[in-house]
């Protein structure tokens, strides 16, 4: 009898690993619940609207870049938007789904020279399409090749 309690034991070890599986169903029900979380978590584009964003960093492939005076972008109602440099201001419009937004610059004021952080920020804006990511306060535009970071006024 002794020595049936040991392969008992193992045996009822072995059926509590084998119960405690999930079945498909469950597993199933997980990865969709997976999923519309993540549907859940797209960005709002309206939450953009009404708000000066500031930009915090630039983060490019080789380095971090902290402005001297913050350039800054509003997002107005009608997909218009204005971007603020350090001495000229740009308008244009942009396109904003879930999860990209596209920003297009139309003009600019020309009243005197930006620097060459406003000319990085324009070139970025100009080139690429971003994904976004908007957090509370917190807006992050990502690119292949670089990131801006902004936050809500």
């Amino acid at each position: 009898m002794l020595k049936l309690i040991p392969i008992l034991l193992i045996l009822i070890v072995v059926a509590a690993v084998i119960g405690c599986k999930p079945t498909k169903d469950v597993a199933e029900t997980a990865n969709s619940t997976k999923e519309e979380i993540k549907e859940v978590k797209e960005n709002n584009p309206d939450e953009l609207i009404g708000f000066t964003w500031t930009v915090s960093y630039i983060q490019d492939l080789d380095a971090r870049i902290l402005p001297e005076k913050a350039p800054s972008i509003t997002f107005k109602e009608g997909n218009k938007a204005s971007i603020s440099l350090s001495v000229n201001n740009c308008f244009g419009s942009y396109k904003a789904s879930g999860k990209d937004i596209k920003i297009v610059e139309e003009g600019c004021t020309e009243m005197c020279c930006d620097d060459d952080y406003d000319k990085k920020l324009l070139a970025l804006i100009r080139a690429n399409e971003f994904s976004y990511v908007l957090n509370g306060s917190k807006l992050v535009l990502s690119a292949s090749n670089a990131k801006i970071v902004l936050s809500k006024n």
